[in-house]
């Protein structure tokens, strides 16, 4: 949908403006054809770079399709971008050699974020978190790196001790979860 909605939205804008895109930043890790003077693509989908097993294939099959899938997807257009955004260093080394993209336009920009475990402020007179809460909302896919999760929570829980810190799992959606202190 993206390469012949897009292209028409930019056509749209370009006629109700008078004037062409300047700049067009895609969220959704493809490279759409549009018309702007600039354009850039944020990518964040690790699925070109997934290793799929036999067991991955036989929990469900659409995501190693998909891993070979995006492979491929990636590389569209991708040339036509003045440079790539990506959260970490092994993503852009990687997504360079995946595509054929220079690794200096790949711009390395993680999130400006200070994570602090100490307990939340008090609200009210009452203290609205003893410790700190960490939420994996997903889905119950292959790809999630569940596994990743629950490894950092056995090494944070060593650091720490036990009950410094929760961990809120979603496996199914709708109100199911799993909740690990």
């Amino acid at each position: 949908a993206e390469y012949v909605t897009m292209h028409r939205i930019s056509l749209d804008i370009e006629k109700q403006d008078g004037q062409t895109v300047w700049m067009w930043t895609s969220l959704h890790d493809t490279t759409p054809r549009v018309k702007a003077l600039h354009r850039q693509v944020y990518c964040q989908t690790s699925f070109p770079f997934m290793k799929p097993s036999l067991k991955d294939f036989r929990f469900d099959p659409k995501i190693p399709l998909f891993t070979m899938f995006t492979r491929w997807v990636y590389k569209i257009n991708s040339k036509q971008n003045e440079c790539m955004i990506v959260q970490q260093n092994w993503f852009r080394e990687a997504l360079s050699g995946l595509i054929g993209y220079p690794m200096e336009k790949i711009k390395v920009m993680p999130p400006k974020l200070q994570p602090s475990l100490q307990p939340m402020p008090e609200a009210a007179g009452q203290e609205l978190f003893p410790y700190p809460v960490f939420l994996y909302a997903s889905t119950p896919d292959c790809h999630k790196n569940f596994e990743t999760l629950c490894k950092a929570a056995v090494l944070l829980e060593k650091e720490l001790g036990k009950d410094r810190f929760k961990v809120i799992l979603t496996v199914k959606g709708k109100g199911m979860f799993l909740i690990f202190r």
